[in-house]
């Protein structure tokens, strides 16, 4: 386990130079997916000292977000379906995702990041030990927080719901990773949980980047140099992506019916 997290670190400091080399959102993606492992490791540890370097890492993340979000709206304009919206929308688009790339490149260079990393590095060398207990009960736990969402979810069908089973289903992915790598591949049905996690993360994902995208079309509407031209683009594409998004969700509601089960066996074993 102590290994692995230092690998952890290791590939965050690959990731930073990466980055500050040549801006590359795959790069972002995985930083972003580092630090939310690192953070799930620091949440086992129930002392202070692991609760605050959580926190400082929720902050050097929360930087990342707008990077993130335009880095994946442009890709996802950039198909040949939206060739035309596309090539009246970059103007708009491009002062905001470089921006946002600003951001990522100071967050990377300030003394927060640099503190939080040897921060969890010293964190390593005197508490590793803390943080290598299996991961069954927390696979528990966190199989539970999921149902309770998922019930959330279908009732209610609001946004923050569905973000909240989202966040739900990610955390419990993860700890499903951490148990399969361990080798137990298929206790209590782990395997079959783990599989149905990753393909509704899948579908919530593709669902919240219609979300996402969405506002940022609503930003990209306000400003004033949006042509007319511009604007019939962008509410071309706001309909396209409601229908987009609840299709994605579909796709989550009838996979959850089917293979629910999985997840419901694993809330109540032991």
């Amino acid at each position: 386990m102590k290994s692995k997290l230092r690998s952890t670190a290791r590939q965050l400091r690959r990731r930073r130079k990466t980055l500050l080399g040549t801006y590359d959102a795959e790069a972002l993606h995985q930083l972003r997916i580092n630090i939310r492992r690192l953070r799930g490791y620091l949440e086992r540890d129930p002392r202070e000292e692991a609760r605050q370097l959580r926190r400082a890492w929720k902050k050097l993340v929360q930087e990342t977000n707008d990077a993130r979000d335009w880095d994946t709206f442009r890709a996802w304009l950039e198909v040949p379906e939206f060739s035309a919206d596309y090539a009246l929308l970059l103007p708009l688009i491009e002062s905001y995702q470089t921006a946002a790339h600003e951001r990522v490149m100071h967050m990377l260079e300030s003394p927060a990041w640099s503190s939080a990393l040897e921060t969890w590095e010293s964190f390593l060398d005197h508490s590793g030990a803390k943080l290598s207990a299996g991961p069954a009960p927390k696979v528990r736990s966190l199989s539970r927080k999921f149902l309770r969402a998922q019930d959330k979810a279908l009732e209610s069908g609001g946004v923050r719901d569905w973000h909240k089973l989202r966040i739900a289903t990610k955390n419990l992915r993860y700890a499903l990773d951490e148990l399969h790598s361990g080798g137990s591949h298929s206790a209590d049905g782990a395997a079959k949980a783990r599989k149905l996690c990753k393909r509704l993360q899948t579908d919530l994902g593709n669902w919240h980047d219609t979300v996402i995208h969405g506002g940022l079309l609503q930003t990209l509407l306000s400003q004033e140099s949006c042509s007319a031209g511009a604007e019939e683009a962008i509410l071309r594409l706001v309909a396209h992506l409601s229908r987009e998004g609840q299709c994605h969700l579909q796709y989550a509601v009838d996979r959850i019916l089917r293979h629910g089960k999985h997840i419901r066996k694993l809330a109540s074993a032991g």
